[in-house]
């Protein structure tokens, strides 16, 4: 963990060098070591980063992106809606949430100069929050919404994945999202909005926008070609349970769809974040490394009393975890922290007769809060990609700290929802 905090080394190779000092130091044979690389997690997430990365090389984010605000009216609030709501629907076949915002923030700038807003202004700085909350914060509304949310799934106990697929995980997770969707919404449009008489000029913002889409001339093959297989990803993910196909398979087949076409290269295969799938694998071998050497036994036993007093109150106990998700977010990537909490609290959990799936979904949306810009790597990469002209970190701000009560109060009022699903 410190090694991680600290960022010594990149993460492929610290997590090489881990796997490598559990097999030499004997903790655990090499089968179980490198047990995350063996598991469908692994190639459902190589899979969907390689397909991401094919569709959002293609310019399809940017092109689906205008059509949606070019579409939309209601002036800001309508725009902000639009944009954030794209981004959610994007999500899940473009699972990278940092990757994501990398590829749509240069277009941003473009498409707030169309809108007719000044660079720096409240609706500007309001439009990219919008952004951040679609494209880069709705990490776990699907489980391929982030590689981040793959990636918990795949160290929660064997008992709990075990009746966990696509569909189910957005279902038990639609509660506190749709509670988070609406209030951060509401707060980029609270916290944003033009002043009285600057969002008037619907018009001219129109014909800026079909200037924009003029320019960007007809669809190319491989934007075409990526919508498809893109739609049929997310129909496969959907339909999972009628054909019974595991989701890391349906990426496999449109992973192979859009290399048969030209779409996947080896330079796409060359953009995908190796260091991070080779991280994601080391984490998931942990689960099985901590079983094997009792870790997971000798945490139960040392939080076992405290979390059993706070699991007789639930809403205490999700208050509680998402505060100490906060904290650790200060000193550890989103990335790392998720599946580590996990990790750690999943068996103490589960013996007070809490879903393991509740801590991981709590670690997922709870740790990919920041409120310095350097927690966020989402939210850096949409500073630097819109060139830092668009907002300010003083006006981000307050976003970021709408974002972190937003959280806590969504968690909390998901409570009863959970219980009657029989999560708690």
């Amino acid at each position: 963990m410190p090694a991680l905090a600290l960022e010594a080394l990149p993460e492929g190779v610290l997590a090489l060098a881990l796997a490598a000092t559990w097999v030499l130091g004997g903790i655990a044979p090499v089968s179980v070591a490198l047990s995350g690389f063996a598991s469908t997690s692994w190639l459902l997430l190589v899979s969907v980063l390689t397909v991401g990365a094919a569709i959002a090389s293609s310019g399809l984010l940017y092109r689906l992106a205008l059509w949606l605000v070019a579409h939309t009216r209601g002036g800001f609030a309508g725009q902000a809606l639009a944009i954030s709501v794209g981004g959610v629907l994007m999500g899940p076949a473009v699972p990278n949430a940092t990757g994501r915002v990398t590829l749509i923030a240069p277009a941003v700038a473009e498409l707030v100069e169309a809108l007719g807003y000044a660079a720096g202004s409240r609706p500007a700085a309001g439009l990219a929050m919008a952004v951040l909350v679609g494209f880069g914060q709705m990490a776990s509304v699907f489980l391929t919404s982030s590689t981040t949310a793959v990636l918990v799934f795949a160290v929660l106990p064997a008992e709990s994945r075990g009746d966990l697929g696509w569909v189910s995980w957005a279902v038990r997770a639609a509660p506190a999202n749709l509670l988070l969707f609406a209030g951060l919404l509401a707060a980029v449009i609270c916290l944003y909005r033009p002043r009285t008489g600057v969002d008037a000029r619907g018009g001219q913002r129109r014909r800026a926008l079909a200037l924009q889409r003029a320019l960007l001339g007809p669809p190319s093959a491989a934007e075409r070609i990526s919508f498809v297989v893109g739609v049929g990803l997310l129909l496969g993910f959907v339909t999972q349970p009628v054909h019974g196909v595991q989701p890391a398979w349906v990426a496999v087949l449109a992973m192979t769809a859009l290399a048969l076409t030209g779409v996947v290269t080896a330079d796409t295969l060359r953009a995908v974040n190796w260091s991070f799938a080779l991280l994601f694998g080391i984490l998931a071998s942990l689960s099985a490394v901590f079983t094997g050497a009792s870790v997971d036994r000798w945490v139960a036993t040392l939080a076992a009393a405290t979390v059993t007093d706070l699991a007789g109150t639930p809403v205490v106990f999700i208050a509680a975890l998402t505060m100490l998700c906060f904290a650790v977010s200060l000193v550890l990537r989103w990335q790392a922290a998720a599946p580590l909490l996990t990790i750690a609290l999943s068996p103490v959990a589960a013996a007070a007769g809490i879903n393991p799936f509740v801590v991981g979904l709590v670690a997922v949306i709870a740790c990919n809060g920041f409120f310095l810009p350097y927690q966020s790597t989402t939210y850096l990469a949409l500073y630097h990609g819109t060139g830092g002209r668009l907002f300010t970190h003083r006006q981000a701000r307050l976003a970021a700290i709408a974002y972190g009560v937003v959280t806590l109060l969504a968690l909390c009022a998901s409570v009863p929802a959970w219980r009657a699903m029989g999560l708690l």
